[in-house]
C-alpha cells in the first residue's frame, strides 16, 4: 500500500473494467457513486467522508468497502498501490459554490474551489487507472479548471470535463453538472445515448398531477434585458409526464392546479427513486438527514453510465 502523498501521474489506456477491478469514492457522501460503480461491475475498496451519520449509511450498504471519517485532504489515507486497476471518484462539497446558496462568502468559496482544485490534482497525480469528478457547473469551478488548461500548466492534457444535464442519461430530473476526469473517461461519457425517462416512469404512487419545487422568482428575459418575476403557485408546477426539478434538501411538494392549501411532501424513498437510488439502498431512519444526503449524492445511475461507457471497447 502507498500513502496519500502525490503520486507520480502514468499514462494509460482504457481497459475493460473486470470484477477484481477497485473503486475509491472521496466524499461519498452516503454512497451514490459507490452504488453506481458496483452496479457497472465495480468493487468499492474505500470511501471517505467528512459525516460520520453518512458514512454510517455507507457502510450499512456497502459492507465489503473499507469508510474512512476523515476532513480532506488528509494525508493518512492508504490507497490501492499502483499495480492495481482503480477508479478514483470525488465529489468535493458544492454548496459554497452553488448559484442556489446565497449565504456563501468570498472566504468560503475561495476555500471550496480550493478543494476542488486539490482534488483534480491529487487524481491526476495519483496512479488510478480512471478517474472522475462531479461538481456543480458554476462559472468559479468553471475557472478553476481553466487554470489548469493553462498552457503553462503541466496538467493541461491530462484531463477533459463536460458539462450536461442528468436527464439526458436517463436521471428523471433537470440536473445539470460538471463532469471531469481522465480524458478517455470524458470522451466516452459524451459518446453515451441519450435517455430520457420522467417523473411516472419511476415513481407509481404519486400524491398529484404535479410536482412543485420552493422557487418563488425566475428570470424572464425582456428586450436585453432579464428581470426578475415573482412565480405564482400553479407556475411552479411540473406535470408527471416531465422530468422532476432538480432534487435538493427542500423537498417538493405533490401538487394538483389550480394550487391552493398545504401540499404534501414527497416521500423519502419517492425522493431516493428520483435520484435513482433501488428501493432497497438504506437512506436512514430520520427523513431531514435522509433528504440531505440524497440531495448531496451523485444519482447511482450517473456513475454507472460512467464506468459502463468507459468499459466499451472503441
Amino acid at each position: 500500500m502507498v500513502q496519500c502523498s502525490i503520486l507520480e501521474w502514468v499514462g494509460v489506456q482504457r481497459r475493460l473494467v473486470q470484477p477484481e477491478d477497485l473503486f475509491v469514492d472521496l466524499f461519498c457522501g452516503l454512497g451514490g457513486a459507490s452504488e453506481g460503480a458496483r452496479e457497472a461491475g465495480m468493487r468499492g475498496d474505500l470511501a471517505v467522508d467528512s459525516d460520520p451519520e453518512m458514512l454510517q449509511l455507507h457502510a450499512l450498504n456497502h459492507p465489503g468497502c473499507a469508510q474512512v471519517c476523515a476532513t480532506l485532504p488528509d494525508c493518512s489515507l492508504e490507497f490501492p498501490i499502483s499495480g492495481q486497476r482503480w477508479w478514483l471518484h470525488g465529489s468535493p462539497p458544492c454548496t459554497k459554490v452553488s448559484e442556489a446558496n446565497q449565504d456563501r462568502d468570498d472566504d468560503d468559496r475561495s476555500e471550496a474551489v480550493e478543494m476542488v482544485t486539490w482534488f483534480l490534482k491529487f487524481a491526476m497525480d495519483s496512479s488510478a487507472l480512471w478517474w472522475s469528478m462531479e461538481q456543480v457547473a458554476t462559472p468559479v469551478v468553471v475557472q478553476a479548471l481553466e487554470a489548469l488548461r493553462h498552457p503553462q500548466s503541466p496538467y493541461r492534457r491530462r484531463f477533459a470535463y463536460t458539462v450536461i444535464d442528468f436527464y439526458d442519461i436517463g436521471v428523471p430530473q433537470n440536473r445539470r453538472r460538471l463532469l471531469a476526469g481522465s480524458p478517455d473517461v470524458i470522451a466516452a461519457l459524451q459518446r453515451a445515448p441519450t435517455v430520457h425517462r420522467c417523473v411516472r416512469d419511476v415513481v407509481d404512487d404519486p400524491g398529484g398531477t404535479h410536482l412543485r419545487n420552493k422557487v418563488w422568482w425566475m428570470y424572464c428575459k425582456k428586450g436585453d434585458a432579464y428581470q426578475k418575476t415573482l412565480l405564482t403557485q400553479d407556475q411552479r408546477c411540473r406535470p408527471l409526464d416531465m422530468p422532476s426539478f432538480c432534487i435538493t434538501a427542500t423537498p417538493l411538494r405533490w401538487a394538483t392546479p389550480p394550487v391552493s392549501g398545504h401540499l404534501r411532501h414527497i416521500s423519502v424513498r419517492q425522493t431516493a427513486r428520483l435520484q435513482t437510488f433501488p428501493d432497497s439502498y438504506n437512506v436512514g431512519a430520520l427523513s431531514s438527514r435522509a433528504r440531505l444526503g440524497l440531495a448531496n449524492a451523485v444519482p447511482p445511475l450517473v456513475m454507472q453510465t460512467i464506468v459502463q461507457q468507459a468499459s466499451q471497447p472503441r
